[in-house]
């Protein structure tokens, strides 16, 4: 299959075979010119390795299982433990396998971008530090290796490796973390659609990875920088007179063309909440444990990690031996004899990099559904749009078929003796939840379940397994589908303006009752408050004056209940005087639940600030900045190349403009760590898409590279920047060109 030209054209192309050709427009994004897919593929990973190459190569030593044989122990033996979790799950010997069952199509793929990464280092390895360098060459292997490592042990992995922490202490489920995953994205119908072209808008909330706020001076730890997205764009086929073309982004090291658009057709992925990853609590007796009326060995393997000082010298061999349940292999044990297992579906996923490449070929619904249905991403949420004017959500990935409870019976450490909690199939694509161009003409999805991705609601909860997901429209969903219900007809700037807002929905929901509550106290501290949190726009942007402060009373009103302030991406329901209804999902949860604490958080929001020297009106910019950085030649000493005010809110305030905070620091400043990274706004109209992008943290990683805060002006004005997509505004942009 080639990308945008006919079966024909292909073969007349290959008859008259030509290289390919890069343009590197002013923001580092490399326009791919190739007359076949494996040229195109080779560009793109000669691409990669331009931009990247050492988070190439730091990313494939992280996959491999070998960091602490490049790059020493690190802090904590923190580089060790991630290679022994690594060659625990066998995911180089698994990727392996993945590069000979995959089938020659995608073989031929990962052959080439290897070529293209390996021809960039042949010519440029003087450019790197020779302790990176050693990790080359790249292998065909490393692509499918780095996709599990960042999909199936560290977005679907998350949930159990929190909850085996939790194990550890002896709990039974760990609390539900935002973590840094999250994501919107919506599109609306021509009928929906002011100009009657459809619109498509994908924002994937990841953190900043390499470019973010660093914690040190030394080399990145093991999988810094694992989520590191990177944009390109591929024409193949006639440069002159091209079919569809490619815009979209994908990790760093890794081919598979993950979000993005083409002329005829776009998509984006939300993190949703499959249950995919157990981890199941086995009572050992002489490594035996019982499971249904039946006491079984324990299966093991020996393993090793070599761990040396940095650059490779004084190595020692770590030997350990993998111990495997009927579950899958043990990652944690406790003195009390207890083991705790891990079960991980889709470990047959061997062809996403096929899939991927199918999806940004496809010119219709029809072909693009029978790339997506081969479900070989085994995570993530489904946003569709096309030029036709269909609509499509999916909730996505390799859901496990339970055999009974409901969702929060499975949230947790589950019992390992219980042959009933053993899964062994997963869910069709056919019986996944589903929407097809609804008739409310607009599909939206910011994490949320799927009975919210449409209203009128489109899917009903009792047509499915009670298991299969939850039940829960948070804020910031509830603000964009808000938005897409609030005009009948919605422009270009509606969209855009919705995407970028900050508006704190739990102002909203929260401040009728405080004020209430506040002005009935006789107190100076609570009445400033009040004249403070009146007047403000309810906004977080970076001039917005009281977010400050509603902030640190949130913080404090929820620290009255819960141990870790917004550690939860819904504040706990006791504190809303009504919970989360889910017949009512664009009404609740609201009041204030415990007026005695939220008057006590109040005054202490205000003595907070007062006693780090701050006004009450403190611009949010002042207290939360975008701060990145860019590594020296030998990929340490970060210093910082970007710095702005940032404009942007956590999960629990329902803004749909996400950024992250890293904690406070003495003066009370906190930095953004994650969220807001790459969005596209995408409109199909009769002659292909008409596309704005941005990526926030810029293009490149390389040392010295211009890419890293070029684009953090846009991010500071809420604007996106042009996709250039024709040869025309490519060639009228373009300061370099490269013939491979």
């Amino acid at each position: 299959m080639t990308l945008g030209i006919s079966a024909a054209h292909a073969q007349a192309l290959e008859a008259a075979r030509s290289s390919a050709e890069i343009l590197w427009d002013r923001y580092g994004v490399p326009h791919i010119y190739a007359p076949d897919d494996t040229s195109a593929m080779r560009a793109l990973g000669y691409a990669q390795m331009t931009n990247h190459a050492e988070q190439v190569l730091l990313n494939i030593a992280s996959a491999r299982g070998e960091y602490a044989a490049f790059f020493g122990p690190g802090a904590g033996d923190r580089n060790v433990e991630s290679d022994i979790d690594v060659i625990t799950n066998d995911i180089p010997a698994r990727a392996r396998r993945w590069l000979k069952s995959g089938g020659s199509e995608q073989r031929a793929l990962l052959k080439a971008f290897t070529q293209g990464a390996n021809d960039w280092a042949q010519r440029n390895r003087a450019t790197l530090d020779p302790a990176i360098a050693r990790v080359l060459p790249v292998r065909e292997s490393d692509a499918l290796a780095l996709y599990q490592l960042a999909i199936h042990y560290s977005f679907m992995g998350a949930r159990g490796y929190a909850n085996a922490a939790a194990w550890k202490k002896g709990k039974a489920v760990a609390g539900l973390s935002s973590g840094q995953f999250g994501s919107n994205a919506y599109a609306v119908s021509p009928a929906r659609s002011a100009t009657g072209e459809p619109m498509l808008v994908g924002n994937p909330h990841i953190d900043l990875g390499a470019s973010g706020p660093q914690s040190s001076n030394g080399f990145p730890l093991a999988r810094k920088g694992l989520f590191q997205w990177m944009e390109a764009h591929i024409v193949v086929g006639d440069a002159k007179n091209p079919g569809p073309n490619f815009t979209g982004v994908s990790f760093v090291g890794v081919p598979v063309l993950a979000i993005g658009f083409n002329d005829h057709l776009g998509w984006s992925h939300t993190v949703n909440a499959a249950q995919n990853v157990d981890v199941y609590d086995i009572a050992l007796r002489d490594e035996q444990y019982r499971f249904g009326d039946r006491r079984l060995k324990l299966k093991e393997r020996p393993a090793g990690v070599t761990v040396c000082a940095f650059g490779g010298s004084s190595c020692v061999q770590k030997d350990f031996t993998v111990a495997y349940s009927v579950h899958g292999p043990v990652i944690a044990r406790r003195a009390d004899g207890h083991a705790l297992a891990m079960r991980v579906a889709g470990l047959d996923t061997d062809r996403p990099v096929l899939q991927y490449w199918r999806m940004a070929a496809a010119s219709n619904l029809k072909s693009f559904e029978k790339a997506f249905s081969m479900l070989q991403m085994p995570y993530f949420n489904l946003v569709y749009a096309d030029r036709s004017g269909r609509l499509l959500y999916v909730d996505g990935g390799v859901r496990p078929v339970r055999s009974s409870g409901d969702y929060d019976s499975h949230r947790g450490v589950l019992d390992g003796s219980d042959p009933r909690q053993l899964w062994t199939r997963t869910v069709p694509y056919a019986r996944l939840p589903r929407v097809l161009d609804p008739a409310g003409g607009f599909i939206q999805n910011s994490n949320d379940s799927p009975w919210t991705s449409t209203f009128p609601a489109a899917l009903r909860k009792a047509d499915y397994p009670a298991w299969l997901t939850f039940d829960l429209m948070d804020l910031r969903p509830q603000q964009s589908a808000m938005a897409l219900i609030a005009k009948p007809k919605l422009s270009a700037a509606d969209m855009l303006a919705s995407k970028q807002s900050t508006h704190m929905v739990l102002a909203d929901r929260w401040l009728p009752d405080l004020f209430e509550i506040a002005r009935q106290a006789e107190n100076t501290e609570l009445k400033e408050a009040v004249e403070v949190l009146s007047r403000w726009d309810r906004k977080a942007d970076a001039e917005s004056r009281g977010a400050v402060l509603f902030d640190r009373f949130r913080e404090a009103y929820v620290n009255s209940s819960a141990p870790t302030p917004n550690s939860t991406p819904t504040t706990p329901p006791s504190l809303f005087a009504v919970p989360y209804d889910p017949s009512r999902p664009l009404e609740t949860p609201v009041g204030i639940g415990d007026r005695s604490g939220a008057l006590n958080a109040l005054v202490h929001a205000v003595r907070a600030l007062r006693a780090e020297g701050r006004a009450l009106d403190v611009p949010w910019g002042e207290m939360h900045r975008v701060v990145l950085t860019q590594r020296d030649e030998t990929y340490r000493n970060p210093r910082i190349v970007g710095e702005a005010p940032s404009s942007g809110s956590m999960d629990a305030y329902g803004g749909l403009r996400l950024v992250k905070y890293t904690p406070r620091d003495e003066q009370g400043v906190a930095r953004a760590n994650a969220g807001e990274g790459w969005t596209q706004f995408v409109t199909f109209g009769s002659n292909g898409a008409r596309g704005e992008v941005l990526l926030v943290y810029g293009n490149a990683t390389r040392p010295g590279s211009p890419h890293v805060a070029d684009q953090l002006p846009f991010f500071t004005e809420k604007r996106l920047r042009p996709s250039w997509r024709t040869r025309d505004e490519v060639e009228a942009n373009t300061i370099r060109r490269e013939r491979l």
